[in-house]
Formats: structure tokens, sequence, C-alpha cells
């Protein structure tokens, strides 16, 4: 059998999520970029002054002033950009890895049969609809796992007492019956 390949056709999958994604990016870059023209403004205009109110006048080319001063602030830009941009991403992936590591945990204690699991992100965290179809989920399988135990167990007990008439039998099949019919709602 040939395996799919399954390629998404849509860049934006989840619009709301990239969207602020994105445009924190753009934010972030349009400070930089205001804080770059506001220090070569003021830095630009200060190296002026001192290189025209200095003892020794001296007259420069415009390229010789700016360029090591667009040097320091490009520099300092960079630091500040670098720590501004490092912090905000990683407040925008702790909401997408910190429920990726809870639902990793409780898909471990599912997997080993609790279904009494229910996953509860903090308003703001990106898979907090995935987290709480996945509860809805676990509520409905615990529901009809409970059903089916309850009527194995009125199945064993009313075999237990070794007299079974019509009454019985006809009540044995009926929960036979209810165990089928919601076990083919699963695919196995």
């Amino acid at each position: 059998m040939k395996e799919e390949k399954f390629r998404r056709k849509k860049l934006l999958v989840d619009k709301k999520f990239q969207t602020k994604f994105i445009l924190n990016v753009y934010i972030i870059i349009i400070i930089l970029i205001i804080l770059l023209g506001l220090l070569l403004l003021y830095l630009s205009s200060k190296e002026m002054s001192r290189s025209i109110y200095s003892k020794i006048t001296t007259i420069k080319s415009t390229k010789e002033v700016l360029f090591p001063l667009f040097i320091k602030i490009s520099f300092i830009v960079l630091i500040i950009g670098f720590a501004v941009a490092g912090f905000r991403f990683l407040v925008l992936s702790h909401k997408v890895a910190g429920p990726m590591l809870r639902f990793k945990r409780i898909l471990k204690e599912f997997k080993n049969g609790d279904l009494t699991l229910e996953i509860r992100f903090r308003k703001k965290d990106e898979l907090k609809d995935v987290a709480e179809i996945f509860s809805s989920a676990v509520k409905e399988l615990n529901k009809k796992i409970k059903r089916i135990k309850l009527n194995n167990e009125e199945i064993e007990k009313i075999l237990s007492k070794n007299k079974i008439g019509k009454k019985e039998l006809k009540k044995i099949l009926k929960l036979n019956n209810e165990i089928k019919s919601i076990l083919s709602k699963f695919k196995l």
C-alpha cells in the first residue's frame, strides 16, 4: 500500500495564532527600526556638534562621521533586538511548548488506561481548544467503558446463579446487545 503524503494547501492553518505570531515579529522589527533611527539621530547630532565645536576644527565628510556611529548604533540595536526578540519568542513558544509537554504526560497516562484524565490549560495557551476536545473525548470513552463494565457485571451475576430461565436469558441477550452496540462505535 502506498503511503499518502499530506500537504497543507493553506499556509495559515491556525489564523489567530499565526497572525498574532507574525504581528509580534513585525512589532519587534518596527521597534528596532525606530530605535535605530532615534539612536542615529541623537548620536549623529551629538557627534556633529562635537566635531564642529572642538578646539581643532577639522572638516570630516558625513561618511567619516556617521559610519563609525552607525556601526556602534547597529551593534547596540542588535544586542537589544536579540534580547527583546528572544524574550518575546520565549513567551510565545512557552504558550505552545508548555501545553505540548502537558499533553505528552497525559497521553502516557491515557495509554496506560487512566480514563479519569482531564486536561486544563490557561486561557492564553494555544492548544486550549484541543485540550477541551480531548477531555470531552476521554469523558465519553469513560462513560462507554463504564457501561460495558456494568453490563458485564450484570451478565456475570445472572450466570453465577447457575439457573437460567427465559427471563434471565432475555436480560443477558439485551445486555450483550448493548455491549455490542457500544463496541460497534469503536474502530479497531
